[in-house]
């Protein structure tokens, strides 16, 4: 279908932006990140917790942790997201996609 593309995804990580388990910990390999402390979440981002979910992602890639992860690329969606069709790779080993 999409020729210049490489490899799709064959695997889940399940992402925690807390340092504690959830329902869903034991069922996939997980991840536990830290949170933005609670007082630079409040006078900083007015309490808005979504800003967990980069500061969570960039410490991440901080620590190097998507090295013992075995895939090429990255996708990262909320739990929220609904996908009604599979969604192409178009990323390229030389074109990143966003």
């Amino acid at each position: 279908l999409f020729p210049h593309c490489i490899g799709e995804a064959h695997s889940q990580l399940h992402f925690l932006y807390s340092m504690s388990e959830d329902d869903l910990s034991p069922a996939m390999p997980s991840v536990f990140l830290p949170e933005i402390d609670k007082e630079t979440l409040e006078h900083t981002y007015k309490s808005y917790a979504v800003m967990n979910r980069p500061y969570s992602f960039l410490a991440f890639v901080n620590r190097s942790l998507q090295n013992s992860f075995p895939e090429d690329y990255i996708f990262l969606a909320e739990t929220d997201h609904i996908f009604m069709r599979p969604m192409a790779n178009l990323a390229t080993r030389s074109r990143p996609v966003a």
